[in-house]
């Protein structure tokens, strides 16, 4: 009967494997997935599927295999962000040694895209399990996985919105170090300067300048943050720059699973003319000399204290 209810299946080749592997008591190795981006994809992945090779976008070797349960195991590897660009709504767990694809997983389009010039790139880790009586005897996988996949998502999240909240109880939901993110014309495109800021809490650092074309005027320019990273606990805030002509807010990208929170500040208005208006907040605290500690320090108890340092930014900076 053909599969009509899961997004996540067994093929059929690989079930006859797993049953032949079982009976001659001889393991063998999931060692590869599979990505894929199939154009007007059914919902339903059906067993007697192949491996879509017209539309492979990539493959990846296998990084960390463990064991659910003795009747479930669980593969999985990293796309980094280094490799790139592409979306895939497909994955299979591949065994080179024996030639069959063992499972696909239909899901949402995701998009992985690479470290360019003025894009960040963004890393992914991507999972597979398996179920089947017995798969983690057939399959030789005795390590626990919850020794490497410890769901510390939560935890994470809550340390990134505690973290991100102190930023902005001590200097404001959004704000710049000196030029960084200031967005000036450059010979019909517009240069974002290397620097630092804040969006929400969060630190956006880029290290080299930024070029970004605005077609209609007048329009804004906007900075999207977000936070991204693995489950090891190497988490970053990533970024991009958006061109609107109408008010953006804060949203989810309901792309991912789970949603992921991103963050807007509008950095800059490019008006009719071509000329660039500079919308990045000021902070409510001191200039980066006074954080480097050429000045001292001040504890802003009052408004007039926090009104002296915004002063004292003001002629710093010219």
């Amino acid at each position: 009967m053909a599969n009509t209810t899961d997004t996540k299946i067994l093929t059929t080749a690989g079930k006859a494997l797993l049953a032949q592997m079982n009976a001659e008591e001889s393991p063998f190795k999931v060692d590869k997935l599979v990505f894929a981006n199939i154009p007007d994809r059914v919902d339903f992945p059906q067993p007697e599927d192949g491996v879509p090779t017209d539309y492979v976008v990539a493959e990846k070797a296998v990084e960390r295999r463990g064991r659910l349960g003795p009747n479930v195991v669980i593969y999985s590897t990293t796309l980094t962000s280094a490799e790139g660009p592409f979306e895939f709504n497909w994955t299979g767990a591949y065994s080179s040694e024996k030639g069959v694809l063992i499972a696909i997983d239909h899901h949402a389009l995701t998009p992985k895209n690479e470290n360019k010039p003025g894009i960040a790139g963004n890393t992914l880790v991507r999972s597979l399990s398996l179920e089947y009586k017995d798969i983690s005897e057939i399959t030789n996988i005795t390590v626990d996985a919850s020794t490497w996949q410890y769901d510390s998502t939560k935890r994470l999240a809550k340390m990134d919105k505690e973290t991100a909240q102190a930023n902005i109880d001590q200097n404001g939901k959004d704000w710049f170090i000196e030029d960084g993110l200031l967005v000036t014309p450059q010979s019909g495109s517009f240069k974002v300067h290397a620097g630092a800021g804040y969006v929400s809490g969060n630190r956006v650092n880029m290290e080299y300048d930024s070029f970004i074309q605005v077609l209609e005027k007048p329009a804004f320019i906007y900075l999207d943050a977000w936070r991204e990273g693995t489950p090891i606990g190497e988490w970053e805030t990533k970024y991009n720059f958006v061109v609107s002509v109408d008010e953006l807010d804060d949203y989810n990208d309901g792309a991912t699973d789970p949603a992921i929170s991103h963050f807007v500040c509008k950095i800059a208005q490019v008006l009719a003319d071509g000329l660039v208006r500079d919308l990045r907040p000021e902070g409510l605290g001191a200039s980066k000399e006074w954080a480097n500690g050429r000045f001292g320090r001040v504890t802003m108890n009052t408004r007039e204290n926090m009104q002296t340092l915004k002063n004292i930014q003001k002629r710093l900076r010219g």
